[in-house]
């Protein structure tokens, strides 16, 4: 997916919402127009996902900017004014309609956050947070979009490994987050598949007299490739640790 069909379809609704930042004569920032979701909702019918096709579009436009400021969501999203939260919505919408269409694939999670935050200068945060409740305004087209994959074959594998001889017990990350503990016989490999980056952590304690390496490898199987986030070598009798945080996991597998 090329970057402009992105860009362009998120900017130019963005732009035309009115929403595109000016200066004033003295340059500093102008203030833009204030829209009140109160003022939109008059009138309008109790929000719920199972009625939002007899909705008309203002009174879904009053509950998109209400879902959205009453969730749990960053500062810079409140920060944008209602005006601007609604146009970005409108412009996932737009996105979505596309995709809808079969014009164009649907993206890879972080390529469709790292796009769409260049393209309107923001934060991934509060691209993620626009993202999420889109559905309020298009439910239909939001569908083509609504699981986006993290990698294009849906997993993220992770190849855990354990270095030396002997006997080891071994503690390691869980694709749920959570750690599991296993007594094993080294060398020793194992592939965990994340559904999505987490912190993984390594360790290893050898029988008497052992000494233990370890390393933690991104094995991205959509691009052939394999790389190494974190290693360590221990000493004689103690135990080895190797670490490797979301951040990292993600960009070894081709995020950012």
């Amino acid at each position: 997916m090329k970057r402009t069909v992105i860009a362009v379809l998120l900017v130019l609704v963005a732009v035309s919402a009115g929403c595109t930042d000016t200066e004033s004569s003295d340059g500093s920032a102008a203030t833009t127009t204030t829209l009140r979701a109160s003022a939109l909702a008059v009138n309008c019918p109790p929000y719920s996902a199972t009625t939002t096709s007899a909705l008309p579009e203002r009174c879904l436009n009053a509950a998109f900017v209400e879902t959205v400021n009453s969730k749990d969501v960053p500062e810079a999203v409140r920060k944008l004014g209602e005006e601007k939260q609604l146009a970005f919505g409108q412009g996932i919408c737009a996105f979505a309609h596309v995709v809808a269409g079969g014009t164009v694939a649907a993206p890879l999670h972080q390529q469709f956050l790292r796009e769409t935050a260049a393209a309107w200068k923001q934060p991934p945060a509060v691209v993620e947070a626009i993202y999420r409740n889109a559905a309020v305004l298009c439910p239909e087209d939001y569908l083509a979009i609504a699981n986006l994959p993290k990698t294009a074959s849906g997993a993220i594998a992770v190849e855990l490994s354990v270095g030396g001889s002997g006997d080891a017990t071994v503690t390691y990350t869980v694709p749920d987050g959570s750690s599991t503990q296993e007594k094993v016989t080294v060398p020793w490999t194992k592939i965990v598949q994340l559904t999505d980056p987490i912190d993984v952590k390594v360790d290893a304690t050898p029988g008497e007299g052992g000494k233990l390496s370890c390393a933690i490898t991104v094995q991205n199987e959509d691009q052939g490739t394999s790389k190494q986030v974190a290693s360590a070598d221990g000493n004689e009798g103690t135990i080895t640790t190797c670490e490797a945080d979301a951040a990292a996991i993600d960009a070894a597998n081709g995020g950012e």
